[in-house]
């Protein structure tokens, strides 16, 4: 039990991938699904910062450095439906 605490403290901080936690307990890989993971988690935390800390537009540069490829106006950019 105290390995899957220390697992969660080092998915949670970053120093550690799923992917890296699978193959010390002999799991397969996620692999691409792992990508997926980190990018959905990544555009819900800049979400938050929309419109107190950053434009949607500089959420938009961060997400698609990171592979989001957004295109096009969001929510609070006089497009879409937010």
């Amino acid at each position: 039990m105290a390995a899957r605490r220390n697992y969660a403290v080092a998915l949670d901080k970053g120093f550690m991938t799923v992917d890296e936690v699978r193959a010390l307990e002999n799991m397969r890989p996620l692999g691409a699904r792992e990508d997926v993971r980190n990018l959905v988690e990544m555009v819900q935390k800049i979400y938050l910062g929309v419109g107190t800390v950053m434009t949607a537009s500089e959420a938009r540069e961060i997400l698609n450095r990171s592979g989001a490829n957004l295109q096009g106006p969001g929510p609070g950019d006089g497009g879409g439906n937010g």
